[in-house]
């Protein structure tokens, strides 16, 4: 595996989707406030990390891989801090990421006293752009795309990825012959018709099936019923029960969950279909892929927050 891993500065990836800017405001709890019945957080900490797409893009990074970043923000600090935050990790051209003045950038905050989340407050605006930003998006999703070896596509349902976007995206890499990877929000995989892969977890994958996905025999009935919409391999992340890839037309394969304590899934998804788009790149054999991925997954969940050390 390592002379996969050496080679992994080689590549670079188009990734496509909602960039967020994810921060934490952290501190201590010894009381309720008298104007309500509420904890009173004394602040000691505030972070920002890269969010969503992003933080796909900062996992990229960390593992020496060049970044081709495309998505939408507002023209706010949000987003000078998010490129900023970009810049100190990697290889990762923001250029892709347009600033729209009507637009908020995307920011999760959230609070947390004694190592537990009190609450998440939300800055975003999730109404579809206009035709003209569309249309400006989708010439830099074509740049990206030409200048990568393979593409994600991460949609988190934030108005970014539209059909059309979705559809531009999977048709252009087709066109150029490269991968495309999917980390799903839409309750109908029909729309990434076209993609190598897609990267459900259970409750993603039953929302589009209408089928549990509990155990192995569940999984898999839920996987062919969406490769019967989506036509692409599946790889199913399944919380403590690790995950499971199953192959158009072959045996599913299953990696059982290296985590050994679970603070926070935040990031979770991202980790995995970055780690994978990494190794699809260097031509790693899914298995190894998959353990590589699974084990990175499972050092982020064991952290408080969304994390990029995926070394």
């Amino acid at each position: 595996m390592s002379t996969y891993l050496d080679r992994l500065s080689d590549y670079r990836v188009a990734v496509i989707g909602d960039v967020m800017l994810d921060c934490y405001m952290s501190g201590s709890v010894s009381r309720i406030s008298p104007e309500a019945p509420v904890p009173v957080l004394r602040v000691t900490e505030e972070t920002a990390v890269p969010g969503g797409a992003a933080n796909v893009a900062a996992n990229l990074a960390s593992l020496g891989l060049g970044v081709n970043l495309v998505g939408l923000a507002g023209k706010d600090h949000a987003r000078d801090e998010l490129i900023a935050l970009l810049g100190r990790i990697g290889k990762v051209d923001c250029s892709g990421i347009a600033a729209v003045p009507e637009r908020r950038t995307t920011r999760k905050l959230r609070v947390i006293g004694a190592h537990q989340q009190i609450v998440r407050v939300d800055h975003e605006d999730v109404f579809p752009c206009s035709i003209e930003i569309e249309s400006d998006f989708l010439v830099a999703m074509g740049r990206a795309i030409e200048g990568a070896d393979i593409v994600i596509l991460s949609d988190y349902g934030k108005g970014v990825c539209s059909d059309r976007a979705i559809r531009a995206v999977i048709d252009r890499a087709q066109a150029s012959g490269k991968k495309v990877l999917v980390d799903p929000k839409r309750t109908d995989f029909e729309i990434y018709r076209g993609a190598f892969l897609i990267t459900p977890n259970r409750k993603e994958l039953t929302d589009a099936t209408g089928l549990p996905c509990e155990n192995d025999p569940e999984a898999a009935a839920a996987a062919a019923r969406a490769q019967e919409m989506c036509g692409a391999h599946l790889l199913l992340t399944r919380s403590e029960k690790g995950m499971s890839f199953f192959p158009l037309g072959e045996a599913p394969m299953h990696v059982p969950t290296v985590a050994q304590d679970v603070f926070d899934v935040s990031g979770a998804g991202d980790t995995v279909v970055a780690v994978l788009a990494a190794a699809i790149a260097a031509d790693m054999p899914i298995r190894d892929g998959m353990r590589m991925a699974n084990h990175a997954a499972g050092i982020v969940v064991s952290k408080l927050g969304t994390a990029s050390s995926v070394k």
